[in-house]
């Protein structure tokens, strides 16, 4: 689990100090129709007030949450909800090098409730641990061989596609650092190398919340010149919605609301993980990319096969499969779609696809390295990563 938002409602929460909030939080709503005709008036029904604990908090180490008051009128039902946004890793650990177990949760509950007292707010432990979620972060921190095979695993996953409902976007940035994020308006599954992210400044990095520790750990690994190879896996659920409709199709359990108390749980967010790595490396495209030879092995298999003889139809089908290696699989979907009808395009796709299971002997190893970190089973043998800084720390 990484990033959670969850929604108190009005009556399970009190403010001690009304002036922390900005702009100061007034008072509740006289409960009649002329306050009500003013609200709607003044603010149009709606009105925010918002707390984030400075910004030297963070930078000395110390986590807060971030606070907002939403107050509403709708339909003459009147709300003043607290919604409470926190990563759990860094609230823990400090960091999000390290992922929280379910022997963490009364502790993240207990740290939450006496970080929100401070802020002036008072909660009590069990409204939190059944507080409505509104936005919830599913991730794992996955340890490759090397940098270049972390860069080489995102390099092809930026050429993958999640279907034409997702927009696929890729960045580069220092540190030899690279992203690749699959979106729609209320989702998102990100990949990013972890430490070459939070070495990078201003807003090209994906995480924009780094914390003291974060920064320092990072830097004394890149001080030493052995950035470890972890490619970051996030699953991102924006909205109640999203988050009840991915749940019940990940984990096969509907609900309409899920509680901090129902998320905060190790098999789910595997099991999550797992079901959306599943749904990109079952397309066969998707496949063939992430374990893609080089193109002399293709080459050599089909003079192998065919032993001279002509097929013009195998050739074609090399052409898409370089088109597909170059333009990726939306791009090379993209381009038949533009010059060709719908069942030409499907019938060539289904060539294209043969043509990759008879001459493409797959080297499956990236994949295997995800699947295997995701069933907490990681091929890569490693310490956990807090750990081996902390005794380099200590050496020096």
């Amino acid at each position: 689990m990484d990033t959670i938002v969850l929604k108190i409602e009005s009556h399970e929460y009190i403010v001690k100090d009304i002036t922390k909030f900005n702009p100061t939080l007034s008072p509740l709503l006289a409960q009649n129709r002329v306050a009500y005709q003013r609200f709607m008036e003044t603010f149009g029904g709606y009105r925010k007030f918002i707390q984030n604990a400075p910004a030297s908090y963070r930078e000395a180490g110390i986590i807060y949450p971030n606070l907002a008051i939403h107050e509403r009128l709708r339909k003459g039902e009147y709300s003043r909800n607290l919604h409470i946004s926190i990563s759990v890793p860094k609230l823990l650990f400090g960091h999000s090098y390290q992922d929280p177990t379910n022997a963490d949760k009364d502790k993240v509950i207990d740290l939450l409730g006496n970080r929100l007292n401070d802020m002036g707010i008072e909660v009590t432990r069990e409204n939190l641990r059944y507080s409505l979620v509104q936005t919830l972060h599913y991730a794992k921190n996955i340890l490759f061989p090397s940098l270049d095979d972390a860069n080489i695993f995102l390099e092809r996953m930026s050429k993958c596609s999640m279907g034409k409902w997702f927009e696929n976007n890729v960045k580069t940035y220092s540190y030899d650092g690279r992203s690749v994020r699959f979106h729609t308006s209320i989702f998102e599954i990100n990949f990013y190398l972890k430490y070459a992210d939070v070495l990078q400044k201003g807003s090209r990095s994906v995480d924009r919340n780094k914390t003291l520790q974060e920064i320092q750990i990072a830097k004394e690994y890149q001080k030493q010149g052995k950035i470890p190879p972890v490619v970051r896996m996030e699953i991102r659920f924006i909205g109640t919605r999203s988050i009840t409709s991915h749940m019940k199709e990940a984990i096969d359990k509907e609900r309409r609301y899920w509680m901090f108390n129902d998320v905060f749980n190790t098999e789910k967010s595997r099991k999550v993980l797992k079901f959306y790595w599943g749904k990109i490396i079952e397309d066969k495209l998707n496949y063939f990319i992430l374990c893609q030879p080089t193109d002399a092995d293709v080459s050599i298999k089909i003079q192998d096969t065919l032993k001279g003889e002509k097929s013009k139809a195998v050739y074609e089908s090399l052409g898409l499969y370089f088109e597909l290696k170059t333009l990726g699989v939306k791009g090379l979907k993209n381009n038949i779609r533009l010059r060709h009808s719908d069942p030409t395009y499907q019938r060539r796709m289904k060539t294209l696809v043969e043509f990759m299971e008879k001459f493409v002997n797959p080297d499956d190893t990236l994949i295997k390295i995800v699947s295997n970190a995701l069933d907490d089973n990681p091929l890569i043998d490693s310490q956990n990563v807090s750990e081996q800084i902390k005794l380099t720390i200590d050496e020096n």
